[in-house]
């Protein structure tokens, strides 16, 4: 088999996490998936290994049959990978929302909230703090450690970043008050409320 797939849109978490996803579906319908981790916005010299480490990450959380299928190699990529299949598999820890406590991260790199809306959010958040408890997901725990988190959660709070992408993978409730271009018009059960306040509200009624 000569195809090797490669080439991301991007270089963040989400990027990485869809890669990873259609790589995995890719195992179901062929003898082997042979990838090179490229972004079309980073070179590989540079990127390669850090892409590289994200992906296996993320393809050792995902819950499905043909891990042993999937390839990394340094074979320049032949194929462009496809962006999205209308379909988030499953990771391994399911939700359970069984701690009375909401995840949430704010800090979107790829479109940046205006700086009145973000100000909106800081101001919810401290204000609801007084009485229920926020978990900030992101880069300072591992894959495997922000998919635990956010299975016992009750909620995801934020604004289309990486991390939206992980809870649609592990199935917990979302409100944001938009998703990006790129999804397509799919909401994957995302939860869209007008406001920064509405977001907070709906997510806090589910704490009992």
């Amino acid at each position: 088999m000569d195809n090797v797939f490669g080439y991301t849109l991007g270089s963040g978490f989400g990027d990485m996490w869809i890669f990873a996803n259609n790589l995995a579906i890719l195992s179901g319908e062929l003898p082997e998936v042979r990838f090179n981790p490229v972004s079309l916005s980073h070179s590989l010299e540079e990127s390669r290994p850090r892409y590289l480490g994200l992906i296996t990450e993320i393809l050792d959380c995902l819950d499905f049959n043909g891990r042993e299928k999937i390839i990394p190699v340094y074979d320049p990529p032949t194929i462009a990978h496809f962006r999205y299949k209308n379909l988030y598999l499953r990771t391994k820890i399911k939700y359970t929302g069984e701690s009375n406590y909401i995840v949430y991260q704010e800090n979107a790199t790829s479109e940046k909230p205006p700086a009145h809306i973000m100000k909106t959010f800081y101001d919810c958040l401290e204000m609801y703090k007084k009485k229920f408890e926020f978990i900030q997901l992101g880069k300072h725990m591992s894959v495997a450690k922000n998919i635990e988190v956010t299975s016992k959660a009750k909620a995801f709070i934020g604004f289309d970043s990486g991390m939206i992408h992980l809870c649609l993978g592990v199935g917990i409730p979302c409100y944001l008050t938009r998703l990006s271009w790129f999804f397509g018009g799919h909401t994957y059960g995302v939860s869209i409320v007008p406001s920064v306040e509405d977001m907070f509200k709906k997510a806090c009624e589910l704490i009992h």
